[in-house]
């Protein structure tokens, strides 16, 4: 015999000791553009995203660990906004996509291209790159997203993930 379904299945001492649904914290999340859209630099190519995060990357910190960047894009390429999202070690970083999705949902952005730098090393991808790349691909489809391009920043070069079929989207 089944048990009998309960409506609420805490006892009323129990249900006592719950916050109200009124007294729980309400979260925001608020985005704020201070020059309109129709401004922004539309971006149509690897090197253009190349050109931002050359401007963005924090001094000191991309020669000696990687940094990931996030630049946010809406649906005629024009940038939004970007983050400084992770910060790791000389050789790796930990990306958690369920941050980078908060800021892209949070931004209501169409599109997003990464970009993280190899300290003092080549600009290839490693096996993890590849492999996160893929995640991150993956993970798009499931919210309408798209990502662009994963652009890693070497010493004296770059590499293009989009540029090298690794990512078949357009920019």
């Amino acid at each position: 015999m089944l048990p009998a379904y309960k409506a609420c299945p805490y006892s009323e001492k129990e249900s006592k000791s719950i916050l109200p649904i009124n007294d729980l914290p309400v979260i925001k999340v608020d985005v704020t553009y201070n020059v309109p859209i129709s401004n922004r630099p539309q971006l149509s190519s690897s090197m253009d995203c190349l050109n931002v995060f050359r401007q963005t990357f924090p001094s000191g910190h991309s020669q000696l660990r990687e940094v990931l960047q996030i630049l946010f894009l809406a649906s005629d390429n024009r940038l939004l906004g970007y983050d400084t999202s992770f910060l790791g070690g000389a050789t790796r970083m930990n990306i958690d996509p369920k941050y980078i999705f908060q800021l892209a949902l949070a931004t209501n952005c169409h599109a997003i291209v990464l970009g993280h730098n190899h300290p003092m090393a080549s600009s290839m991808p490693s096996k993890n790159d590849i492999n996160i790349t893929n995640r991150i691909v993956e993970l798009c489809g499931l919210f309408d997203l798209v990502l662009l391009d994963h652009i890693i920043l070497g010493e004296t070069d770059y590499f293009s993930f989009n540029d090298n079929s690794l990512i078949s989207r357009q920019l």
